[in-house]
């Protein structure tokens, strides 16, 4: 039935057709009902999702995204639960591995294709954001290689989203994709921390409350690479201008009056520490006060007389 009837109709590429596009929804909401029992077909299923993700239909090109993001969430488990064990070890679930089955060509092609279109979309669309996301969380093997162009198109959707930040999911999502690429290519942070900062620093600046949380988050996730980096070269942890001028704002406040940005505060902060410990007793911040009040520890800075 998949095949004569279901794979039929989804490999038709006339997506112009309003009448054919019908049967290509239909399809496809067959497969993400029923996906669990066609783990053997995902390498093919794939491969035609990705295409229909371009698609100039706005409801084909959804389905089609969040289709692939379900079947990117298909455990072991839940495959061999459909096939008629029951007595699979829950102990032993992972993530099916989609990435050997569709082959690493096709994960290139399904992020490229993704990226393309969140960019090219006038507006947000959450089941595109939840797909790419899914395939950096869930095929990091293949995706590593491919991180520099992901954060590429993260950061136009960033701007683009950061003018009317009004999709929780989609927001959600897009930070998501971004911390995960920071770890899936450490090695380059230095090429994704300067693809980003502008975007971070607007973000700070005009004091987006929905995205501060995650920006600061994601800085430390780089200071951390930094830490990473000079401990691998076993040299002195040295952080660039940008971060050393971070501290006095950091340590303002204002910084703590919203208590949903405190928790990345506070983990950008003991990132910063926890590359140069020196970094507090040399900024403007610590001149400005005889201790600053961090996570219920004092550390005390007398104060410079006047000679």
């Amino acid at each position: 039935m998949l095949r004569s009837l279901v794979g039929s109709e989804m490999c038709i590429r006339d997506s112009n057709d309003v009448g054919r596009n019908m049967l290509v929804i239909e399809a496809i909401r067959f497969v993400t009902m029923f996906r669990v029992y066609l783990s053997e077909y995902f390498g093919a299923i794939i491969e035609t999702l990705i295409v229909w993700v371009t698609s100039e239909s706005w409801v084909v090109s959804s389905l089609a995204a969040h289709c692939l993001e379900r079947i990117l969430c298909v455990t072991t488990t839940d495959a061999q639960h459909a096939a008629g064990n029951r007595n699979a070890p829950s102990s032993q679930d992972r993530v099916v591995d989609c990435a050997s089955l569709a082959g690493s060509t096709v994960v290139e092609k399904s992020l490229e294709n993704i990226c393309v279109k969140l960019n090219n979309n006038k507006r947000p669309s959450m089941y595109l954001m939840l797909a790419v996301m899914r395939v950096c969380l869930n095929l990091k093997a293949s995706v590593a290689p491919l991180a520099g162009s992901v954060v590429q198109c993260m950061s136009v959707c960033l701007e683009r989203a950061a003018k009317n930040p009004t999709n929780p999911q989609y927001n959600h999502a897009m930070f998501e994709t971004l911390s995960a690429c920071v770890s899936l290519a450490p090695e380059h942070f230095e090429t994704i921390e300067n693809m980003l900062w502008d975007s971070f620093m607007a973000v700070l600046t005009k004091d987006i409350a929905e995205f501060v949380p995650y920006t600061l988050q994601i800085m430390a996730q780089l200071v951390d690479c930094h830490t990473a980096t000079a401990k691998a070269k076993k040299i002195p942890s040295v952080l660039p201008q940008r971060y050393t001028m971070m501290i006095a704002p950091l340590l303002s406040p204002e910084m703590f009056q919203q208590t949903g940005s405190v928790p990345a505060t506070v983990r950008l902060i003991t990132a910063i520490l926890r590359c140069d410990t020196c970094l507090l007793y040399t900024s403007d911040a610590a001149d400005e006060e005889d201790s600053v009040d961090l996570g219920g520890r004092r550390i005390i800075k007398k104060k410079k007389k006047n000679i």
